[in-house]
């Protein structure tokens, strides 16, 4: 059972619960990762930057199964932001097909 409220999907397991610190930290926040990236706070817009950095570091690295995960964990954290505001996918989806169609016609 986690010891924290920061997994973005039940299985993941974050640094507070596996209770590592010290040189051992440095070696999970890299995981999958040649830069170390900071962590943010689910349901904040700070976990959305700290996913966008992830995807441009699984771009660099040219990993595309890497980019799909973070394209996922990026969608989760946006999503997990949105309803800290009241506002669902759909509502996202809305916006952004009205943003979409604003840009077509050339006017907002």
């Amino acid at each position: 059972m986690p010891k924290c409220n920061c997994h973005l999907y039940e299985n993941q397991v974050c640094d507070i619960c596996q209770g590592v610190t010290g040189g051992e930290k440095d070696k999970v926040l890299y995981g999958y990762h040649a830069t170390k990236i900071s962590r943010g706070v689910l349901g904040q817009s700070s976990k959305i930057q700290e996913e966008l950095d992830e995807l441009r570091d699984a771009e660099s690295q040219g990993a595309k199964i890497l980019i799909h995960c973070e394209l996922a964990d990026l969608y989760g954290a946006l999503t997990a932001c949105a309803a800290t505001y009241g506002l669902t996918p759909d509502d996202l989806k809305t916006m952004a097909d009205l943003t979409k169609n604003a840009f077509e016609v050339g006017q907002r």
